[in-house]
């Protein structure tokens, strides 16, 4: 396989109005062919600064390619504009979290509390 060029924070500036044609040819060329560089796979991690038996020391910080995070909200995106999910699907989706869901369930629970 060829090696993909992924273009730098610097090469993305000086891309000015055409980058986002650009972009939309590129990542509508790696949907077709189903292929991502190999480059977007690979980070460069970093330990933060300070005491690692710290709790708020804890994770490394793992930076990306800035063209993987456009990919990646690009792909989110698609997925969610494209799924089936129910309106009892609680969690993991704007305006319906879990706490939506104990709250429903609780004023469910307290009206049939009330009518016994």
């Amino acid at each position: 396989m060829e090696k993909q060029w992924v273009p730098t924070v610097c090469q993305w500036k000086l891309l000015k109005e055409d980058r986002y044609e650009w972009l939309t040819l590129f990542l509508n060329m790696l949907l077709l062919k189903e292929v991502i560089p190999k480059e977007w796979c690979q980070t460069n991690r970093t330990q933060p600064k300070g005491d690692v038996q710290e709790c708020n020391n804890y994770r490394r910080i793992k930076f990306m390619s800035h063209t993987i995070k456009v990919w990646k909200k690009v792909i989110e995106r698609r997925i969610r504009d494209e799924s089936q999910i129910t309106q009892n699907q609680f969690g993991f989706m704007t305006g319906r979290g879990t706490t939506d869901a104990i709250f429903a369930m609780r004023q469910l629970y307290k009206k049939c509390i009330w009518f016994m």
